[in-house]
């Protein structure tokens, strides 16, 4: 069973405090599928996220390196799987090390995943809804995400179509 939360986002700074939201509801060994077209606000929510842990720096997609890591605290998994056609299972088993970590990762396309994304990912779909604004639905199975799911209720939109 799954909860499915949808939410406005008005601008850039509205984006990435969700992303700081989802770092300080995040269980340990989490993983967050981000998903939607370019300029949708996916980096920004990542750097929200970051900045939810600690860090101060500066957060680049990974587009050519495929994952960076942030050191805080606790480290940060940023992959960007935008530029893979297609994920091999060697790169998959590699990738999977990261997420049993019981650290936070955070994978921007994570579409390009199809089934091998993990069932125990917090999904996020974020589209354009005009302007700045833009429409960012969560979507996770019923348990370890259930803090972001209260903290999220009275902000809500209808979440269904994700698009």
């Amino acid at each position: 069973m799954r909860w499915a939360r949808a939410v406005l986002s008005r601008d850039e700074e509205e984006t990435r405090r969700y992303g700081v939201l989802v770092a300080e509801t995040a269980p340990s060994h989490a993983v967050v599928a981000l998903m939607g077209e370019l300029g949708t606000g996916k980096t920004r929510l990542v750097a929200g996220s970051a900045e939810g842990f600690g860090y101060e720096g500066r957060v680049r997609s990974p587009t050519f390196t495929l994952m960076n890591q942030y050191r805080v605290v606790h480290p940060l998994y940023h992959f960007d799987l935008y530029r893979l056609p297609s994920v091999d299972e060697l790169e998959l088993a590699e990738w999977e090390e990261y997420w049993d970590t019981g650290e936070l990762s955070l994978i921007e396309w994570a579409e390009r995943l199809g089934s091998d994304l993990p069932e125990r990912a917090l999904r996020i779909w974020l589209a354009h809804r005009g302007g700045t604004i833009r429409r960012i639905v969560f979507e996770a199975p019923m348990g370890e995400w259930d803090k972001l799911a209260r903290t999220l209720e009275g902000k809500e939109v209808d979440a269904y179509p994700r698009d």
